[in-house]
């Protein structure tokens, strides 16, 4: 019996771990403990990192939806205008703008601002560029080739400087017709002809500005409502989503049409 136990403890005796190897398992395991407590760590610090921006983001920026073409050809609503507006909200074919709420924006900035319609008894949230400001002249001019073109000048009494637009496409500027001129003359609440007889001039109040949208011809705007309030600007537009000037937008389409 004895023999037997003898073999029983030697064979144990083989198989037993000393304490050097007792303390590399131990270290290997915190070892691992450690980094994966610190993966946890590392993933709850972007979480609330990706919170805290979120929530500034949304103090400093409005994100507002184009919708219409008055800002073509920079924005466009992608949408067949024979649906209903609603079907702007659900489509993955948008254009978003973001809007600094504590810039207004200067002269040829693009802005968002709140319009009162409807007898003054609602309000809408539109995307327009700023033309000109308070004190400012602001005149529409019909040159040589027929169109008509804006002026603006610090001076009421000068014409100014013709505005370089080449955000205003050829289409659009061929839809500044007499038509177009009849419609910012009767809408200005106090207008001056030029003694050329070739075009009208505003002067822009303190504290106003004049706005336009690039597609002059459709675009409800300044030459119809008038000058607006600057406390109706809500922000001036920092950056924004074109869907049709983004390659991975034409890729998410032609995954779409794959459907």
């Amino acid at each position: 019996m004895k023999i037997v136990f003898k073999r029983i403890k030697d064979s144990m005796d083989n198989y037993s771990f000393n304490s050097l190897e007792l303390g590399n398992v131990n270290k290997n395991y915190k070892k691992n403990k450690y980094w994966g407590i610190k993966l946890l760590d590392i993933i709850l610090y972007i979480y609330i990192f990706c919170m805290f921006a979120y929530f500034v983001f949304n103090i400093i920026f409005i994100r507002a939806q184009v919708i219409g073409v008055s800002m073509q050809p920079l924005f466009n609503s992608n949408l067949d205008q024979s649906l209903d507006p609603k079907e702007y909200e659900t489509s993955i074919y948008q254009d978003v703008a973001f809007a600094n709420r504590y810039n207004k924006g200067k002269n040829g900035d693009i802005i968002l601002l709140e319009i009162l319609e409807n007898g003054e008894t609602t309000s809408n949230i539109v995307i327009k560029r700023i033309i000109a400001s308070g004190g400012q002249r602001v005149t529409l001019r019909r040159e040589s080739d027929g169109f008509y073109y804006y002026y603006v000048s610090n001076n009421i009494n000068e014409l100014g400087e013709k505005l370089n637009e080449p955000y205003v496409s050829k289409q659009a500027r061929r839809g500044m017709d007499i038509n177009y001129y009849n419609t910012f003359c009767s809408k200005a609440p106090i207008i001056h002809y030029l003694d050329d007889g070739m075009g009208a001039y505003i002067t822009v109040p303190q504290n106003e500005v004049f706005v336009l949208g690039d597609n002059r011809p459709v675009s409800k705007d300044s030459h119809i409502f008038g000058t607006v309030k600057t406390n109706a600007i809500l922000g001036k537009v920092s950056f924004y989503y074109a869907y049709n000037e983004n390659f991975f937008s034409y890729v998410w389409k032609s995954f779409c049409s794959l459907f």
